[in-house]
């Protein structure tokens, strides 16, 4: 594939956890745990689309920091650039507006979990301290 979606996800952070979501059982990739995010829209700035699928699909507001990582994954039906970033709590709490569940996780424990191929390089690194 040539065109690469664009799509973002957060690393959003209480105390020593990050927040997870839980893939719905009809997704392509199916019920994987990720980090919070989506895809960006036409003329989106990466933090603008973080900020609004955050508001879409779990009702928080949320401050998009600097990014920490970027990534290309070529899955069979689609190819993405998924960029991850720090973000922080600023009002609401999450919720599984889309039916997802939501997990706070320690670093330690996703090793153990099932990710998406596009996530797991992020996973590594934040098990290593970065």
């Amino acid at each position: 594939m040539s065109d690469r979606l664009e799509v973002v996800a957060a690393l959003l952070r209480r105390d020593d956890r990050f927040l997870l979501a839980r893939r719905v059982k009809d997704d392509p990739i199916g019920r994987v745990w990720e980090f919070p995010g989506g895809r960006v829209e036409a003329g989106e700035k990466l933090e603008e689309a973080l900020a609004r699928e955050l508001r879409e699909e779990l009702g928080i507001e949320a401050r998009v920091g600097r990014k920490a990582h970027e990534t290309e994954h070529d899955y069979p039906h689609l190819s993405l650039r998924l960029h991850f970033f720090h973000c922080e709590l600023a009002g609401g709490e999450p919720l599984g507006l889309e039916g997802q569940d939501l997990r706070w996780t320690r670093a330690e424990e996703m090793a153990a979990m099932e990710f998406p191929e596009a996530d797991r390089e992020m996973v590594r690194l934040l098990a290593v301290g970065n």
